[in-house]
């Protein structure tokens, strides 16, 4: 029988309908039962997604849908980015309903009546799953406001916004893999989003390049030739986030990372990271994840050092 996940307790003591998590993979995790239905999508790289349904490779664009209860694994085929949104079956069921009454109007198997919980492919393609990221990270530190009415007003919110997004990559008929019609905004002016200045782009490709260097917000701007206080307008815009805050949780994905797939000890995953204090990599683990990094090396996720689970 496969292993439960005990990762989000956090979200399961306060109530929050869903969770997006960032992860950066590069060994194989084994059979793991989650407890939320997940939607998978792979921001870059590629992966083998096994669950009790069969096979499917995904590759950078891809978002898979798996209903609660079932388990899956993950063998990355190269190093893979993906963004997973641990979410209550009920309230996505739900918003399906809500966004897409019509089953009719949707690819088969999609709506909540044709829905059995198996796994679901879609192809939005990768400038959607770009568009939808800075609403991710922003369901990503919703945990992080100390507050659960808070937090579940932020989860409501920027999950719509990602639904109406993926609506495209849903409807039947459409090219799943037209990147045009994935991202065609009905609104032409100031309500729609705007891509990200070339300047914020720049900073966050640096903050990736040299996560261990003590970036502030002064330096970042230096850099790209803006002032200190034009930077973080321009960055929140494109990201979602400010700047130091992005640079955060890139060091919490590599630190998570280092916590699955290696031993290194705790204060030297956090140096490699560019925490110099391993307490402050701690304390961000925890609440982000509601248990310590010793805690969730026990949980099931390295395959390569824990014998694999019998046929569910």
């Amino acid at each position: 029988m496969g292993e439960v996940d005990d990762s989000l307790a956090i979200v399961t003591s306060w109530g929050v309908p869903a969770v997006a998590i960032e992860m950066v993979r590069t060994r194989p995790t084994m059979r793991t039962i989650f407890s939320h239905a997940k939607i998978v999508g792979v921001m870059s790289g590629s992966v083998m997604i096994t669950t009790s349904m069969g096979t499917a490779t995904l590759a950078a664009g891809d978002v898979l849908v798996l209903g609660s209860g079932r388990w899956c694994s993950q063998r990355p085929l190269r190093p893979v980015r993906t963004w997973t949104i641990h979410i209550d079956e009920d309230f996505l069921r739900s918003c399906t309903c809500w966004a897409l009454p019509a089953a009719s109007r949707l690819r088969p198997g999609t709506h909540p009546s044709e829905w059995d919980g198996s796994m679901r492919v879609h192809h939005p393609g990768t400038t959607t799953l770009q568009r939808i990221e800075p609403i991710m990270r922003q369901m990503s530190v919703a945990v992080e406001t100390g507050n659960a009415d808070i937090a579940r007003s932020i989860v409501l919110r920027h999950f719509a916004a990602a639904v109406e997004l993926m609506i495209p990559a849903l409807l039947a008929g459409d090219d799943e893999t037209d990147e045009g019609a994935s991202t065609r905004q009905p609104v032409v002016g100031r309500l729609s989003v705007p891509a990200p200045r070339a300047e914020a782009v720049q900073a966050a490709e640096l903050l990736k390049q040299r996560l261990r260097e003590p970036w502030t917000v002064a330096r970042l701007a230096a850099e790209v030739s803006m002032s200190a206080s034009h930077l973080p307008r321009l960055f929140r815009r494109a990201f979602g986030i400010p700047p130091i805050r992005y640079l955060n949780e890139l060091r919490l994905t590599a630190f998570v990372g280092l916590i699955e797939e290696t031993d290194l000890p705790l204060a030297l995953a956090a140096s490699k990271v560019g925490w110099r204090d391993s307490r402050v990599a701690a304390a961000r683990f925890r609440r982000r994840f509601g248990l310590s990094p010793s805690d969730y090396r026990k949980s099931p996720h390295r395959a390569q050092e824990i014998e694999p689970c019998l046929e569910l």
